[in-house]
């Protein structure tokens, strides 16, 4: 196994002497697919971009991770200089175009410090290198996965991969949400995998034992680290989300005054959502999760306001002064048309946000969705959310979110 782990980063490491720097910086950009590396830990994180060139001053960038586009904003080229923000994201790509190469870092403005080399070449078009010599293991299914902390704490999760050759995609679920939409290979008995939107970079690096038993490492940001291991299991399930988080015996209801984004306070109860169902969305502008929950509500919403529905966001934020904390709501809203309320509630802990909300039992994770019928009673909370890139289990979601809602409307 360990042999197996080696040889797996032996190649990766390898592939981390970087490209070439063509000689013409004055040649037309290549459009199309580039592949891209974050540079961590001494390994690589991969993963694809689609390159435009909208207009000859202006160069956009869209992340490709398994099925997801992740379309950023067009950004000029001032020079061999490339500036990209990442999405609603407070980070970005900070990059110097070497002829068909761009080099430079991904940065995150609001953590002091939190820069790592980055660089994107045409040269190369797949995510991860592949040896043709080597017939592809068999990593598709459903796996019992557990992954031990570096604190020696395990937590448990469900691995859901699917496999067309010796191409891998699929996701982790966790009882507080998942790691969205990975993909990479099948090299052997050596399983790689790697996702990237701007907030995360992760790297999965696994290899099989004769049993069928899958012994790997994940890589996160600048220092980040876990083992895992997973084994095939058509029946692996994580707790009911439903059950995670409850209200306080006693407590009688939802009580919150939070400052509004519009210069307000957000107050519940109050007549403005008299009468009417709620949903009450935890959440933060950083967390990729709730950025996912945030398109499914924002689309759900505009289909229903006119219904006598309500949705109220409460952002736990890296900082909730209101200056920052009101800007990254702002950008968020506009770029994912989202119309409901929106109020700053703290930081972005779970210790905060339960502090924040002491009626509940606790705030594990975000998102964490709270449903309130017209009469004012917490009816459900549900902690975490399954995501597009899982597939089944965001089916899943939906259905039972528009089951609870309908069912609340309609009483």
């Amino acid at each position: 196994m360990q042999r197996l782990l080696l040889l797996a980063l032996g190649g990766l490491l390898l592939a981390a002497c970087g490209p070439a720097t063509a000689t013409d910086p004055g040649a037309p950009l290549s459009t199309g697919t580039w592949r891209a590396v974050v540079r961590t830990q001494g390994i690589e994180v991969p993963f694809l971009v689609e390159v435009a060139t909208p207009t000859d001053s202006t160069v956009q960038l869209t992340l490709r991770n398994a099925d997801e586009r992740l379309v950023l904003d067009p950004a000029p080229l001032r020079g061999d200089s490339l500036t990209v923000p990442i999405d609603i994201f407070d980070a970005e790509l900070r990059l110097r175009r070497e002829g068909a190469t761009f080099v430079g870092t991904w940065v995150k403005p609001y953590a002091p410090g939190y820069e790592l080399p980055i660089y994107l070449t045409a040269a190369d078009t797949s995510r991860f290198p592949l040896d043709p010599a080597k017939t592809p293991g068999s990593f598709g299914g459903r796996y019992a996965t557990t992954f031990t902390h570096e604190d020696g704490h395990t937590s448990q999760a469900v691995g859901l991969f699917q496999q067309q050759g010796a191409q891998v995609t699929g996701t982790f679920l966790t009882k507080t949400g998942d790691y969205r939409y990975l993909a990479g290979i099948a090299d052997g008995d050596s399983l790689r995998l790697s996702t990237f939107n701007g907030e995360w970079a992760y790297l999965f690096v696994a290899g099989k034992l004769p049993d069928g038993t899958l012994q790997g490492t994940y890589y996160t940001g600048k220092s980040g680290r876990k083992t895992f291991s997973a084994r095939l299991d058509s029946t692996a399930q994580l707790p009911d989300a439903n059950t995670l988080a409850y209200l306080k015996p006693g407590a009688g209801g939802l009580r919150f005054s939070f400052p509004g984004t519009a210069g307000d306070t957000v107050t519940y109860p109050s007549p403005a959502f008299a009468g009417k169902p709620v949903v009450v969305q935890i959440f933060g502008t950083w967390c990729p999760n709730c950025r996912d929950e945030t398109v499914f509500l924002a689309d759900w919403y505009r289909r229903n306001q006119a219904r006598g529905v309500e949705v109220i966001a409460l952002a736990f934020e890296r900082n909730p002064a209101p200056e920052y904390a009101n800007a990254r709501i702002e950008k968020m809203r506009q770029k994912l048309d989202v119309r409901y309320r929106f109020a700053v509630a703290g930081e972005s802990t779970s210790e905060a946000a339960s502090k924040a909300l002491p009626m509940l039992s606790s705030v594990l994770g975000f998102p964490t969705t709270i449903f309130i019928d017209k009469a004012g009673r917490v009816r459900k909370i549900h902690t975490g959310f399954s995501g597009p890139g899982t597939g089944e289990a965001y089916s899943q979601f939906v259905a039972e979110f528009t089951a609870t809602m309908e069912q609340l409307l309609a009483e």
